[in-house]
């Protein structure tokens, strides 16, 4: 057990320290809070002007990027898989949660996690995919795991190996990307008949935490999703609620779950076996210290702490009352419509800690959006950025830590919009935010066949990662529906 968790913190440092003068003794909060609160930033990106890029793979000009900047897509909407499955639409939260390569043999450990063998046994490409590479060195390969926020009806893929119910056409598809040749290998459909898969979470224990944007009857759960396959039993005691996203503290195995509602909590879930989510363990909800029903989705000034605690969801299976309910009953803490989180392990004098970051899409001073930072050691939560305009941040989604030490914010806006296209938004470590990426995918004819042409600039980003050495960033545009994989100098600023 010891030694699996030394593994654990390993793999999240070593991912989290990559490149030369890696910034993650930085600690948000400690920027964000001289940042004088008011008037949008008008600073340029450290990166530098964007402009249209041509994709590798289609030719067409779908993103704007600095100089320097190329990428490519895969997995549109309607393409066929590696399974025969054709790809779900409404591509959303995403992440590495294995790697396959780096000079080890791709057959052996690959084979053995295949779960029931559902794959080697079905699947021929699978099989011969294995097999081209029995007894050989092979480059390092990555396997993520990609969400799909498609709503009730029926499974994109009715397979009682991966499929949990017959009124959710949601879900998850895997895919392997080749990180020594720059390019996507292979997709598969891991996870079907779920409703509304959003933003999701990455675990130390490879694996990938796909929740349920949904109050619907029969759904509202958190699924576990392997490199090669997902479990269709739901997570019950993790809690029925409109899960967005999950992040995992990789010392202790908790794991801190945000809910997208215009009224909601932030939960913590204590497994009784860490790494062992089936199990079971208790749910909790965050309650500020000393304040009864403490509504924090309106406006602070940057760097407000507080100090919290956390009070029992007594039903998490919410028979008789929201997850939500019971805990203001409590006395718990009201957000607004939280969505994505993500966790950062540090190093500080020789110390290892960890914290987490969320975003609350509508909340703050100009319901443009905030974001928090939360510290398990000290049991403080911090606001560290507040949007003022529309033109500075636009309702963040998705986010993602960095390799080097600061945030990638997905912008999703929520009603009417008076920018130009949707964004990726880095924040710097002065607390300023600036333009990393435009939508660009405006469209005259079908990209794929199935895909209709339009502009959908103004369609939210979702799912950024990176690769565990920092190079790829990984990210999808909801709709039409397509993955990118993006690459370029990102030593010249802290993405």
């Amino acid at each position: 057990m010891e030694e699996s968790l030394r593994r654990d913190r390993r793999r999240f440092l070593r991912q989290a320290a990559v490149g030369a003068g890696a910034l993650w003794v930085s600690s948000l909060q400690d920027f964000a809070v001289r940042k004088a609160f008011g008037a949008p930033y008008v600073g340029g990106s450290p990166y530098g002007p964007i402009s249209p890029v041509l994709d590798e793979t289609t030719g067409l000009p779908l993103l704007q990027l600095p100089q320097g900047f190329r990428y490519m897509s895969y997995g549109m909407t309607g393409d066929v898989m590696s399974d025969g499955v054709a790809t779900p639409s409404l591509h959303d939260g995403m992440a590495v949660v294995k790697d396959i390569g780096r000079g080890s043999l791709l057959t052996g450990p690959a084979v053995k996690e295949d779960v029931g063998g559902f794959y080697k046994q079905h699947l021929s490409w699978w099989n011969e995919w294995v097999g081209q590479s029995t007894g050989e060195e092979t480059p390092s390969r990555l396997i993520l795991v990609r969400n799909h926020e498609q709503g009730g009806g029926l499974p994109y893929l009715n397979s009682p190996s991966i499929t949990y119910r017959q009124t959710g056409s949601g879900g998850t598809t895997n895919l392997v990307f080749d990180v020594a040749n720059g390019r996507f290998e292979k997709s598969w459909s891991t996870l079907a008949g779920t409703i509304r898969n959003c933003a999701g979470g990455v675990t130390p224990w490879n694996t990938w935490i796909t929740g349920e944007e949904t109050g619907d009857a029969g759904h509202g759960w958190t699924f576990d999703v392997g490199p090669y396959k997902g479990d269709p039993t739901p997570l019950i005691e993790k809690g029925r609620f409109s899960h967005e996203a999950d992040m995992v503290d990789p010392y202790l195995g908790y794991i801190y779950q945000t809910e997208d509602s215009n009224d909601c909590g932030l939960y913590l879930f204590k497994p009784k076996v860490r790494g062992q989510l089936a199990k079971g363990g208790q749910l909790y909800m965050l309650k500020v210290r000393e304040v009864w029903q403490a509504d924090l989705g309106g406006a602070f000034p940057i760097g407000t702490s507080w100090k919290y605690e956390w009070v029992s969801i007594d039903d998490p299976a919410a028979t008789m009352q929201s997850c939500y309910e019971q805990g203001r009953a409590k006395g718990a803490a009201r957000f607004r419509r939280l969505e994505g989180a993500w966790w950062q392990p540090w190093v500080r004098n020789g110390w290892y800690a960890t914290k987490g970051y969320f975003v609350s899409t509508d909340g703050g001073v100009a319901r443009e959006g905030q974001v928090f930072e939360i510290k398990p050691a000290t049991q403080t939560l911090t606001l560290i950025y507040d949007s003022p305009a529309q033109s500075e941040a636009e309702n963040p989604d998705n986010l993602v830590v960095t390799p080097r030490g600061s945030l990638l914010l997905c912008e999703d806006n929520s009603g009417a919009s008076s920018n130009d296209a949707e964004r990726l938004l880095g924040l710097t470590l002065d607390g300023q935010v600036y333009t990393f990426a435009k939508n660009n995918v405006n469209v005259t004819t079908s990209l794929n066949g199935v895909i209709a042409p339009g502009d959908y600039r103004q369609s939210e980003w979702a799912g950024a990662c990176f690769s565990p050495d920092g190079n790829w960033l990984f990210v999808n545009i909801q709709t039409p529906g397509v993955t990118f994989a993006i690459t370029g100098p990102w030593n010249k600023g802290p993405i």
